[in-house]
């Protein structure tokens, strides 16, 4: 019992040593953030365009368009705090995926409806939407949509995120691929990560203080895949 009492105080003591080091050394995100509303939104329109194309529906196509019109989002070459993305990007091998945007999804939802004239005015009050809207602020959320080779080849990002402000990073697989998301700080230090076995991955933080972040991608399967990444 003795023996064991001491091996428990020890590990006590190497856990409170590293995580001073990590403290002093790196603005590391500790707190578990929870998902934002915009995620949310995002993910319900990216699973309603799942739905969509998998079952020749329109109308969840044009929901889906609807939710992403209300949810202003930018491509991350817009924002003044991305860095220019280093790593191994590929052409999908025999790929027929599709982006997730507005334009995307009404176009194919058109294809779809035909002449009902119901369908036809939902999305013309969709595209008004877009157009009055405050889509394509650079403020948040961002995404960018890229292919990744396959076997573990990762591609990165390096973002810059606020203190003691929720960060999330969201990759949603456009074509099956099973991918994983890491998430380091400025020194390296692996702060999270999404290695589960689904093809989307998520990962949310809490910096503590302002700083760069490099956001890697995996694609895990045995060929090439296009992926949609999403990030406030």
């Amino acid at each position: 019992m003795k023996k064991f009492t001491l091996a428990i105080a020890f590990s006590l003591a190497c856990m409170s040593f590293g995580f001073a080091q990590s403290a002093e050394n790196q603005p590391k995100a500790e707190a578990s953030a929870p998902v934002s509303e915009e995620m949310k939104a995002l993910e319900t329109a990216y699973n309603l365009a799942e739905y969509g194309y998998a079952n020749d529906s329109a109308s969840a196509l044009i929901m889906a368009a609807e939710i992403l019109a209300q949810t202003p989002t930018a491509p991350l070459s817009s924002s003044s705090s991305l860095s220019k993305k280093e790593g191994t990007s590929a052409t999908a091998e025999s790929s027929t995926s599709v982006e997730y945007t507005v334009e995307q999804l009404l176009n194919d939802a058109k294809a779809l409806y035909g002449k009902d004239k119901t369908m036809k005015a939902w999305a013309e009050s969709v595209q008004k939407l877009v157009k009055s809207s405050t889509r394509g602020s650079v403020s948040g959320p961002y995404y960018d949509v890229d292919c990744a080779s396959r076997n573990g080849r990762s591609f990165r990002y390096t973002i810059s995120f606020y203190a003691n402000s929720y960060g999330e990073v969201s990759v949603r697989s456009l074509d099956g691929c099973d991918y994983d998301l890491f998430i380091y700080d400025e020194n390296g230090n692996l702060i999270d990560q999404d290695v589960s076995y689904s093809s989307n991955a998520y990962c949310s933080f809490v910096p503590r203080w302002t700083g760069r972040f490099t956001i890697v991608v995996k694609n895990r399967s045995r060929y090439a895949g296009r992926y949609q990444l999403t990030t406030n």
